[in-house]
C-alpha cells in the first residue's frame, strides 16, 4: 500500500503544473456535483509555499533594484577621481592654449605693419610694377 501525503502531493504537482490544473479542475467537478464547491471561490488558491516563495522572489527583486539605485545615487569613489582628472586635464589644456594664443599675438604683433603703412590695392600694384622695371 503506498501513501501520499498532502505535501507531498503538492510538491510533485508543482514540478508538473499541467497535471495540477487537471487534478483541481477533477476535484472541483466532483464538488460541484455533489454540491459542496464554493462557487464564490476563488478558481485556484496558492499553497502557503508558494505565496511564501512569490514574496521571496518579490524581495529579491527589490532588493536589485534597490541595489543599483544606491549605486546611481552613491557615485563610487572611482567617478570621483575620474572627474578630478577630467578637470585637471581640463585646466592643464585651457593654459596650454592661453599661452599658445599669447605666443601667436605676440609673433603678429611683430610682424604685423603699423596700420597707415598698411598697403593698398594700386600701391601693391605700382610696388609690383617698378619691381619689373
Amino acid at each position: 500500500m503506498f501513501v501520499l501525503n498532502k505535501n507531498d502531493l503538492w510538491s510533485a504537482l508543482k514540478e508538473y503544473p499541467d497535471a495540477r490544473k487537471l487534478l483541481i479542475a477533477k476535484g472541483r467537478e466532483i464538488l460541484r456535483k455533489d454540491n459542496l464547491l464554493d462557487e464564490n471561490a476563488p478558481e485556484e488558491q496558492m499553497s502557503a509555499e508558494e505565496i511564501a516563495e512569490n514574496l521571496q522572489n518579490s524581495l529579491r527583486n527589490v532588493q536589485i533594484r534597490f541595489e543599483g539605485v544606491k549605486r546611481i545615487n552613491n557615485p563610487s569613489d572611482d567617478h570621483f577621481y575620474r572627474m578630478a582628472r577630467f578637470v585637471a586635464e581640463f585646466t592643464s589644456t585651457k593654459s596650454k592654449l592661453l599661452r599658445r594664443i599669447e605666443f601667436l599675438e605676440s609673433q603678429l604683433n611683430r610682424y604685423q605693419l603699423p596700420s597707415n603703412d598698411v598697403p593698398t590695392n594700386s600701391n601693391a600694384v605700382q610696388s609690383n610694377e617698378l619691381s619689373e622695371i
